[in-house]
């Protein structure tokens, strides 16, 4: 129960703060685990790790995961990594997903990205009024179509 949790959340944390490929393995494994709080300890182990082959699992745990927060540490993993175009399908997804704080956080990436073509993708955020640590999805869609037209 709560004891195998913990040490499972623990590892896959520890293994995303060791440095080199020996912890890739583990945090794959453990990006599939049943606790969804297991799969956010990996998804930030990966990208920690910074390696950019690790994008197509962290889009498919973005797409795919059935837990919130999983998904959004998927999006913030993909956020440290320099892998947009396997992750710009993804991102451009995400910039309408149910959730306030993966569409701010997919327009946010999009816009240090830097492709001017992907200001088409935000433009109907303009109207997004949910709200986000202050500011509106709109807000930050407009700030980033800013920053793509002076790419």
């Amino acid at each position: 129960g709560g004891r195998v949790y913990r040490v499972g959340v623990r590892a896959a944390g520890a293994l995303g703060k060791c440095a080199g490929v020996r912890a890739r393995g583990p945090l794959l494994v453990a990006h599939a685990d049943d606790c969804p709080w297991v799969r956010v300890a990996a998804a930030t182990g990966l990208g920690k790790l910074g390696d950019d082959q690790d994008a197509p699992s962290l889009v498919r745990m973005l797409e795919a995961d059935e837990s919130l927060v999983v998904r959004r540490a998927a999006l913030s993993a993909l956020g440290s990594l320099d892998a947009y175009a396997i992750s710009r399908p993804a991102l451009l997804k995400a910039l309408t997903d149910e959730d306030a704080l993966i569409s701010r956080r997919a327009a946010e990436q999009l816009a240090r990205a830097g492709n001017p073509d992907d200001s088409a993708a935000l433009r109907p955020l303009l109207r997004d009024e949910r709200m986000v640590f202050g500011r509106s999805v709109g807000e930050v869609a407009s700030e980033a179509i800013n920053t793509l037209s002076s790419s």
